[in-house]
């Protein structure tokens, strides 16, 4: 059996993505262990971050976007430092809610492998939440 890339990020992987935006929130490094964490005790639709979609027929996807969504969410636009004070942990804990729903509704969309005519596939990395969404969609 012989594979082939069909699509990849045209920036960071979704893990640097995460990385980035723990950053952001003050959160350390590793980033996404500590978002998926504090994501499991805030509403994903807290925040409404955007979804970036390339061309449509691509399987690229990128979260430069959404990175920049959520550094002028947390500081404002035009700022790419500064006090965290105004941010309550709950307003964290939605940060780190929405965030991961929008990198899951773009890969999901994007890799999701029965509407393409393809059978079968391989997504490398994830957490549960990304599997569990490809489960239900694909």
């Amino acid at each position: 059996m012989t594979s082939r890339l069909l699509g990849c990020t045209v920036d960071d992987a979704a893990g640097e993505a995460f990385d980035k935006v723990a950053s952001i929130l003050n959160l350390g490094f590793p980033g996404g262990p500590v978002v998926i964490k504090l994501s499991r005790t805030a509403d994903p639709g807290a925040i409404a971050f955007p979804r970036t979609m390339l061309d449509p027929d691509s399987l690229d996807f990128s979260f430069s976007g959404l990175k920049t969504a959520v550094l002028y969410h947390v500081h404002g636009p035009g700022k790419t430092s500064g006090e965290l004070d105004r941010l309550t942990q709950s307003s964290i804990a939605g940060h780190c809610a929405s965030f991961p729903r929008r990198v899951v509704d773009v890969l999901v969309e994007r890799r999701c492998l029965p509407h393409r005519g393809l059978r079968r596939g391989r997504l490398g990395g994830g957490h549960s939440m990304l599997r569990k969404r490809l489960v239900e969609r694909c």
